[in-house]
């Protein structure tokens, strides 16, 4: 069961980390550079194509996705923990 738990959080930190990534990539872009967005987007689609949307994620992915399991996993077992001492 704990094993289910962290694999389902980490797994859906997962797929919302590589759905919202490029956005984000784009944002701290435009915070730097000073560009709009889509001229933003299209230096990175020029210069490194569709993977250049995504650099960075495998060090996202290290930093974001095991503390996102470990928490829910946590967060559960102390659920049940307390829920056990309140029934």
């Amino acid at each position: 069961l704990t094993v289910g738990i962290f694999l389902m959080a980490t797994s859906t930190k997962l797929v919302s980390l590589v759905v919202t990534y490029p956005i984000q990539l784009v944002r701290n872009k435009i915070q730097s550079d000073n560009t709009g967005f889509f001229e933003t987007i299209k230096l990175v689609l020029t210069n490194h194509g569709v993977f250049g949307l995504y650099q960075g994620l495998t060090v996202a992915i290290l930093r974001q996705v095991p503390p996102n399991g470990a928490m829910f996993m946590l967060y559960e077992h102390f659920l049940r923990f307390f829920n056990s001492y309140i029934h």
